[in-house]
């Protein structure tokens, strides 16, 4: 696939209202046969009259790492969240459009164009042939001020004076992230989707079978579908600078297409939201689900879990100086959590807290909390050291006692009317191999030692027979009311 980038262009305008107008609609066509995007550039005119102290200004104060080229000011590959985030949306917008043209169409000589439609506007279009196909959000949408408004807020004057600074205030009511509701401390608990689990029982042991013999239909498929996050640093992320997957859990995934195929690049990667990993797996959208996903019983009812692959406990982070060194400088402070997380239903149990706001994701919980919107974030330590990892001004707080959870690879469960239980123990067996060849540890040493330091892989974990019995009875019960409740 040949792709193409349109990218605003430098003018040769005096006026600076007519040159951020002109980078509207004037572009560039710049080839990339890598597939990796060149930076974006600010329009500035071509005898350097636009003054680089306003483009300096305006970027600090919108948070914008850049740096002063010949051809102007240009995005520096940054850890920020707001970096990764803007370069993650682009790549998964050419991932859905190669999804939704196919690798046939795309190879027949058509040229897909990513066209980012103006400055500091990160949000992209995607045309084929000069059609729109597909158009992603401003991934930008959250900067606080963009240089946009500040070069074109110096046109309406010829006497300019710098903006007023912005005022910052204290109301975490205020431009929460997208989806994201806050919840009164005493509210009903089950609106974050508590509720009561018995323990988990193990999973399906690896049998004698070949991987042809356990999965012959993703055999003949020729690729393994994963559902994987795009935006946990460590666990499952694009990188900065080539755009690939990469984290703790892609790893996981590779090695797995690895012992079915003896390839560990024949698997497709899916972009999963955590509320939708269910429905991803039910629907066979994908085989498997390796996010960040603790085994619990009452998930068990519904889906295969692998044996644990990660151990986790629970963990709050805060920002330096938020004022919080234990638990008990929570009581009163808002929390935030994922929703339809496991931390979303321990929050109301395990610490003490005021306001709790739900969110969609959980980078959306360090925005708020770089926001000054919440004052800490309650979730698993694997899932908090990826956020600490992209701002160095967090910190953890040791909670006196934090509760252990295990990730797992899920898949439907085969009451669902797929015959998953060879896939699982074919899961199975290349978690055992990994513990043994010291694959698992040089995974975790590369990605997660630093912030949640040494580490042992989790015990296996296997049913008896009399366990899997109980549990296939339990799940033809659920089947069972789903059935009569339709019926109704």
């Amino acid at each position: 696939m040949r792709l193409g980038w349109w990218e605003d262009s430098p003018t040769t305008h005096r006026s600076l209202r007519d040159a951020m107008a002109s980078a509207l609609t004037r572009t560039v066509d710049v080839d990339e046969d890598t597939g990796v995007p060149p930076v974006l550039s600010l329009p500035r005119l071509a005898d350097g009259v636009v003054e680089h102290g306003m483009t300096a200004l305006g970027a600090a104060m919108g948070q914008i790492p850049l740096h002063p080229t010949p051809r102007g000011w240009e995005l520096d590959a940054h850890a920020s969240l707001l970096f990764r985030r803007a370069r993650g949306h682009l790549r998964e917008l050419l991932d859905l459009t190669g999804e939704m043209l196919g690798e046939g169409r795309l190879g027949d000589g058509g040229r897909v164009m990513v066209h980012v439609p103006g400055p500091w506007t990160v949000g992209a279009q995607v045309e084929y042939r000069g059609r729109p196909v597909v158009a992603d959000r401003p991934a930008f949408r959250d900067t606080a001020l963009t240089l946009a408004a500040v070069t074109l807020s110096a046109c309406s004057s010829p006497d300019f004076t710098l903006p007023a600074w912005p005022t910052v205030t204290d109301d975490a009511g205020d431009d929460l992230p997208a989806g994201a509701t806050m919840t009164s401390a005493t509210a009903d608990p089950s609106s974050a989707g508590t509720s009561a689990s018995a323990p988990p029982v193990g999973s399906l042991p690896p049998d004698d079978r070949t991987a042809a013999e356990r999965v012959p239909q993703i055999i003949d498929r020729g690729r393994l579908i994963v559902g994987v996050a795009q935006s946990l640093n460590g666990l499952g992320f694009r990188d900065p600078v080539t755009g690939d997957l990469a984290g703790f859990e892609v790893d996981l995934a590779r090695e797995i297409a690895r012992d079915i195929f003896g390839d560990p690049t024949k698997v497709d990667f899916r972009y999963v939201e955590s509320t939708r990993r269910d429905d991803a797996l039910t629907t066979g959208d994908v085989d498997l689900i390796i996010r960040t996903m603790t085994v619990t019983r009452d998930r068990q009812d519904e889906i295969e879990f692998s044996t644990p692959y990660l151990t986790t406990g629970t963990a709050v982070l805060a920002m330096r100086d938020a004022g919080i060194d234990g638990s008990d400088d929570l009581a009163g402070r808002t929390v935030c959590v994922a929703r339809d997380s496991t931390s979303a239903r321990r929050v109301w149990t395990e610490i003490p807290h005021g306001d709790v706001l739900l969110t969609q994701t959980w980078p959306d919980c360090l925005m708020a909390a770089q926001r000054h919107q919440v004052d800490a974030v309650f979730s698993d330590s694997a899932i908090l050291a990826g956020l600490r990892a992209q701002d160095p001004h967090t910190e953890f707080v040791d909670l006196p006692s934090p509760t252990v959870q295990r990730y797992a690879v899920a898949a439907a469960s085969s009451a669902s009317g797929r015959d998953t239980a060879g896939l699982i123990r074919q899961v199975n067996a290349t978690v055992e191999r990994i513990r043994d060849d010291g694959t698992w540890r040089r995974s975790y040493d590369r990605w997660l030692r630093q912030y949640l330091g040494p580490a042992d892989p989790p015990p296996l974990s296997y049913r008896t027979e009399a366990q899997s019995a109980d549990l296939a009875r339990s799940r033809a019960e659920i089947r069972g009311d789903r059935t009569r409740e339709e019926q109704r």
